[in-house]
């Protein structure tokens, strides 16, 4: 089932675990869509991948259930391409225009050990203001920045859409009184 669908590519997962999957026409999937894919496994820029020659759909198929994770959990890598669940505060929203066809928000979330970005779509247009400072759960497909030496730089959550994060507990009315 796919977990996460962007210009670069698709994460999907089996029974077991996820892993990144390239391949060009990701706008034909959305996650959630089950479908089998075939190609070769290639060394990837951190973690193995599959070079895809054919991703056919099959149907429609419920997201794997979220591993809880840390940040230090995170940023060990060992769960790049896997679908994970972070209770943290967001501190700053912004939009980044990419290169290719596509925009996104990004999103800075502090999970009280470290800080780190997320990723959405550009099409989501809902403000996050009133989310700002407060306690949130995002659900999302961990990812991470890397270097030409393969190494992992810092973990990324590359989260599919608004619903995926969930306001826990909102801001304090009065954040500048104190």
């Amino acid at each position: 089932v796919i977990t996460l669908s962007v210009e670069a590519g698709l994460v999907v997962h089996d029974a077991t675990e996820g892993i990144w999957v390239y391949w060009n026409r990701f706008e034909d999937y959305a996650p959630g869509d089950e479908v089998e894919v075939q190609g070769s496994i290639g060394p990837g820029m951190f973690a193995p991948v599959v070079n895809a020659t054919s991703v056919r759909k099959l149907g429609i198929a419920p997201l794997p259930k979220p591993l809880p994770v840390t940040f230090k959990q995170l940023s060990s890598g060992d769960f790049d391409a896997q679908y994970v669940t972070l209770t943290g505060s967001i501190r700053s929203v912004g939009k980044r225009e990419n290169s290719g066809r596509s925009k996104h928000l990004i999103v800075r979330i502090d999970s009280g050990n470290g800080t780190l970005m997320a990723t959405l779509p550009g099409d989501a247009d809902e403000p996050l203001d009133h989310m700002l400072d407060g306690t949130v759960r995002i659900t999302a497909t961990a990812m991470s920045s890397k270097n030409d030496n393969r190494q992992l730089i810092a973990p990324i959550l590359a989260i599919s859409s608004l619903q995926n994060i969930v306001l826990l507990r909102p801001p304090s009315a009065e954040l500048w009184s104190t």
